[in-house]
């Protein structure tokens, strides 16, 4: 009999299980401790003996993570509670083997349920975060051993991945971001990358760049400014030209092009997903667009874990959508803030905004009277700045007609 590798032991046994809630334990008792089926009555024995001496090493290691002590220590619980109710038999080799047969019979279906069960939870995308694995297997397959969970999830079709972080923000000024979205819109456009590199089979941009077919230069000033000169040279596309130009200025303001064509898609699944939109319904959207299916699919998983978080309420809700220019949406939620104390100030905040909104809107109007277009647009950019999820004022500057400049 060969001696136990307590490392290897430790990866392909104890670290699978460091997830799992106090007591969930599997009832693969084979794995647990290590037991050939091949083996003498001896040699369980023996292999009794080194298993119970590397869980009471584990659980008083200095080195291992508390999460792996903790799983020493459970076994070191169970194993006491078994003893007590088999005694000598497990010494003896029969009982492991018709343990293991008794337990294979009553495990397939198990494993059959916990793969339909990912199917119907998770087919949609295939994909299941850590967490919600975990959260399934403690409430109704703890029993499972992992390579059975791993059967399953092979059987559903279903990856078990973390959620990525993705990101919050454009990098652009809110109001210049706006004027982007409006002339991708006008010019008929979808994405970042059909606006630099025109129509594209498919591309990937939750991480980095890629495209089918390849694009010269990804999502760099060199592409953009390739794509400036390839529209200089059309007529007819204001819109695109008006978009380029604000990726032009954002490219020479170090703003990340991937990151921003990213957090464009996103803005969509983002909304749709806050309606209520069924997961596939915003899986269609994203490829529909170009995003390849590998990138949609985390995209589209990673959304859904980010608002599963806890949401921020009151007063600290009001400040955040203030700081982001979202006026209307910090209006609305002024009357769920329930402290009288947080009400007042919230009120106090929003009010603030309302009146320099309205000061920036009465300057424009005033500048638009005396023909004075240029400062009209940049008090009502100001005015769109506070208050970016206002439709009305977002109008009124489209409205502004644009210099045409000298060539």
């Amino acid at each position: 009999m060969a001696a136990l590798d307590p490392k290897a032991y430790e990866e392909a046994v104890v670290k699978p299980l460091k997830r799992r809630s106090a007591g969930a334990l599997p009832d693969d008792l084979v794995s647990r401790y290590a037991v050939d089926l091949s083996m003498s009555d001896a040699d369980v024995v023996r292999r009794l003996a080194e298993i119970r001496s590397t869980w009471n090493k584990g659980a008083l290691a200095q080195n291992k993570p508390t999460s792996v002590k903790s799983v020493y220590k459970a076994f070191l619980r169970a194993d006491e509670a078994l003893q007590r109710e088999h005694g000598a038999a497990l010494g003896r080799i029969d009982w492991w083997r018709q343990h293991a047969a008794s337990r294979k019979g009553s495990r397939t279906a198990q494993i059959d349920e916990l793969a339909q069960t990912l199917r119907t939870g998770f087919g949609d995308l295939g994909l299941v975060s850590k967490g919600q694995l975990k959260a399934l297997l403690d409430a109704e397959f703890a029993s499972l051993a992992p390579d059975e969970v791993a059967q399953a999830l092979a059987a559903a079709t279903v990856s078990e991945v973390d959620p990525i972080g993705l990101p919050q923000s454009s990098g652009l000024p809110d109001v210049q971001y706006r004027e982007l979205e409006r002339g991708l819109l006008d010019a008929d456009l979808s994405s970042v990358p059909e606006l630099v590199h025109g129509p594209l089979k498919s591309f990937t941009v939750l991480r980095d760049f890629t495209s089918d077919p390849p694009a010269r230069g990804g999502l760099t000033a060199t592409a953009v400014a390739a794509a400036v000169d390839r529209e200089n040279r059309r007529s007819g596309n204001q819109a695109a030209r008006q978009a380029l130009n604000i990726l032009s200025t954002a490219a020479r303001n170090q703003v990340d092009l991937r990151e921003l064509a990213l957090f464009h898609l996103l803005e969509d699944v983002r909304s749709h997903h806050r309606n209520g939109v069924p997961t596939v319904a915003l899986l269609k959207r994203l490829t529909a667009k170009g995003l390849a299916r590998d990138d949609a699919r985390q995209a589209v998983f990673s959304v859904l874990n980010e608002s599963a978080r806890a949401p921020v309420t009151g007063l600290a809700a009001v400040k955040a959508l203030l700081e982001e220019g979202r006026l209307v949406a910090a209006q609305q939620m002024l009357g769920t803030i329930t402290g009288s104390e947080d009400a007042t100030a919230a009120r106090a905040l929003v009010d603030q905004q309302v009146a320099q909104t309205r000061k920036n809107r009465t300057d424009a109007l005033a500048a638009l009277r005396r023909g004075d277009e240029d400062e009209a647009r940049h008090q009502l950019r100001q005015a769109v700045a506070l208050a970016s999820d206002d439709a009305e004022l977002a109008a009124e500057l489209g409205r502004i007609p644009l210099r045409r400049r000298c060539s």
